[in-house]
């Protein structure tokens, strides 16, 4: 779940789970915007475990054994999950539109770097290398930044890949602190290493 951000993430969490767009305007949106989905009642939130299928978005992976995903039952539309870790850590994985056109992986992390590059948030170092996501070309983005006013450091680690034909956008996204991002990190591994694309074939069956 990331929205389209910069057109992408916060309608609370569907839209959280396209793009760092629409998160919240704090330094910390991502795990602002996940305290908030937790924070309603249970019923307020759809729960996921195990192989997780987005038929709309024609994606599917597989949560790790013993954690849970979850995403809001009154959203417009259901394109991922959040996957809270800790206080400050959480994982976004979504499928939008492409909506901003973005004709390769990489443009899309560095449509990520320009949303980070805000007031209130001071990028120590960023990194885009190419990697894989199942069987598309994707770009990987690692970037450590500090918040105005602390010395704590964040860690953002997101995998971007696009569809075939270039009409989805497909994104993994870490958010977590500096000394937490190794463990949380071997989760996003497993949810990178099970994710899919669905042929739309495989959804008419």
């Amino acid at each position: 779940m990331r929205v389209t951000l910069r057109v992408n993430i916060l309608i609370i969490v569907p839209l959280l789970f396209s793009s760092a767009s629409a998160q919240p305007s704090t330094c910390d949106g991502a795990a602002a915007a996940a305290k908030e989905l937790m924070a309603g009642p249970r019923q307020s939130r759809y729960e996921y475990r195990g192989r997780y299928v987005n038929l709309a978005y024609y994606f599917s992976v597989r949560i790790p054994r013993g954690l849970t995903a979850y995403d809001g039952r009154d959203q417009p539309r259901h394109n991922g999950f959040v996957l809270p870790l800790a206080q400050e850590s959480v994982i976004f994985v979504s499928g939008d539109p492409n909506s901003l056109e973005y004709k390769t992986p990489r443009e899309a992390a560095k449509g990520d770097v320009d949303f980070l590059r805000q007031p209130g948030r001071v990028i120590e170092s960023e990194k885009i290398t190419e990697a894989r996501l199942g069987t598309l070309n994707a770009a990987i983005l690692l970037v450590t930044y500090t918040c105005q006013g602390s010395a704590e450091r964040h860690v953002r680690s997101s995998l971007s890949a696009l569809s075939a034909n270039k009409e989805f956008l497909y994104q993994l996204e870490l958010n977590s602190t500096a000394n937490r991002y190794e463990s949380d990190h071997a989760v996003m591994d497993q949810l990178i290493k099970s994710w899919m694309i669905r042929s739309r074939s495989t959804r008419q069956r």
